[in-house]
């Protein structure tokens, strides 16, 4: 199997029961072999099974990982990514401060004004 989208929507059906048994198992088979060629929305299902532990056991890291892949893909996604990831402007920033620097990187926290997230969830 060498697309990813047919892989991915092998993987619905499997999750839904459509045409085929209902196998939560092999809908996850079926996403990860999609998200590991690079499909976005089998990229997000991954990370969903593993952040609620279904089939898998619950692993928030896991998750996160493949959540970050589908954020470096800059893909276009049906699912709603914008649970997770979205874009603040950076002047809704305030009081940024460097709390740790390590060989490829610098670490900053930070607060940011809710009305962009109240905003932004009027829009969804």
């Amino acid at each position: 199997m060498g697309n990813s989208v047919g892989t991915y929507n092998i993987g619905c059906c499997y999750e839904r029961g459509f045409g085929v048994e209902k196998d939560v198992k092999k809908a996850f088979e079926y996403y990860k072999k999609s998200a590991e060629m690079g499909h976005a929305d089998g990229m997000y299902y991954v990370g969903e099974f593993y952040h609620q532990g279904i089939i898998v056991e619950k692993n928030i890291d896991i998750a996160f990982e493949w959540y970050l892949k589908l954020a470096i893909t800059e893909q276009f996604t049906s699912v709603k990514k914008q649970e997770y990831f979205h874009w603040i402007p950076y002047d809704k920033f305030e009081n940024i401060e460097e709390i740790g620097k390590g060989a490829f990187s610098t670490v900053y926290k930070t607060k940011y004004l809710n009305q962009y997230m109240k905003m932004l969830q009027l829009r969804l």
